[in-house]
C-alpha cells in the first residue's frame, strides 16, 4: 500500500519528467537510415584529417570509399566503390591522389571542378579503369604531373586526349598498363620541355613512322614488348635520353 501511494502521488512528477529525458535523447543525437549510414552526411575533421563521404549508390556513402584531405590542398581518395571522382572537395585542391578505386572511365568532366587550382593527379592501381575521354585533361593550366599506375584494363588512350595546351606539365608517367600502342603526344603543347615521359611496363609491340613526337629530357620506353621500331619513329622529336630496355628481338626497319 505504502509503494502504490507513494507512486500514484509522485507520477504527475515522474511522467513530465521522463518524456524529458526522452526528447533530449531524440533531439541530441543523429538517427540512421534505413541503411545503416548515418542521417547526417557533412564533411567531418578528425586530427585535421576531412573525411568527405563518396556518394555512389542511391544517394548514400559505400563503406570503405572515401577522401582523406589533410589540407584543403591535398586529398587522397580510395576505395573499390569509388566509380567516379567526387565535385565537392576543395575549391583549392593541389594534389589529389585516387588509389585502390574501382574507376572504369575517366570522363571528360572528372577534373573540371578543380581546373583552376589542380598540379598533381595520380591514378594508382585503378584495375577496372579501360577508357581515358578526350576533354579530361582539358584547361589544367596548373598541373605539373601526371601519373597513371596498375591500370591492365587500360589498352588505348585516344589521340585527342592529349591535343591541348598543358604549360606547365613537366612529368607526364602512364606505366603498368595495358597500352598497346603509344600514346599520340605531337600535339601537346607545354611552354618548355617536359622532364620525363615514362610508358615503361606497358604492352606496347611496335613503334611506328612519325608516331612519336615529343619534346622532354627523358622518354622511358623499357620492359614493354617492342619488337619492332620503323623508320623515322621518332622524326621531329627533342628527346635528350631515350631508354629502350625490350624482352624481345628488336627489328629496326631503315
Amino acid at each position: 500500500f505504502s509503494f502504490f501511494f507513494s507512486f500514484y502521488f509522485s507520477a504527475p512528477i515522474f511522467f513530465p519528467v521522463m518524456i524529458w529525458i526522452w526528447f533530449l535523447i531524440i533531439t541530441t543525437f543523429p538517427r540512421s537510415s534505413v541503411h545503416g549510414v548515418a542521417a547526417s552526411l557533412a564533411p567531418s575533421t578528425l586530427d585535421n584529417v576531412t573525411v568527405a563521404p563518396i556518394f555512389v549508390l542511391d544517394g548514400h556513402p559505400i563503406p570503405g570509399s572515401w577522401c582523406e584531405c589533410k589540407t584543403s590542398a591535398d586529398c587522397i581518395c580510395h576505395g573499390a566503390g569509388l566509380f567516379q571522382i567526387p565535385s565537392n572537395l576543395s575549391a583549392t585542391l593541389k594534389t589529389l591522389t585516387v588509389s585502390n578505386a574501382g574507376i572504369r572511365t575517366l570522363t571528360a568532366t572528372s577534373l573540371q571542378p578543380y581546373k583552376n587550382t589542380l598540379r598533381d593527379v595520380t591514378f594508382s592501381n585503378v584495375k577496372s579503369l579501360e577508357e581515358i575521354e578526350p576533354g579530361v585533361f582539358n584547361n589544367l593550366k596548373e598541373i605539373r604531373s601526371i601519373y597513371i599506375h596498375n591500370a591492365p584494363l587500360l589498352r588505348h588512350i585516344p589521340a585527342s586526349v592529349f591535343q591541348l595546351y598543358l604549360p606547365r606539365l613537366i612529368y607526364l608517367r602512364i606505366v603498368h598498363t595495358g597500352l598497346e600502342k603509344l600514346p599520340y603526344f605531337g600535339r601537346l603543347e607545354t611552354k618548355a620541355a617536359l622532364h620525363m615521359i615514362d610508358l615503361e611496363n606497358n604492352q606496347i609491340q611496335k613503334i611506328s613512322s612519325h608516331e612519336v613526337v615529343v619534346r622532354t629530357d627523358q622518354l622511358l620506353l623499357n620492359f614493354n614488348l617492342i619488337h619492332t621500331v620503323e623508320n623515322e619513329a621518332f622524326k621531329g622529336s627533342l628527346i635528350a635520353k631515350l631508354y629502350v630496355l625490350y624482352y624481345t628481338a628488336l627489328y629496326i626497319i631503315l
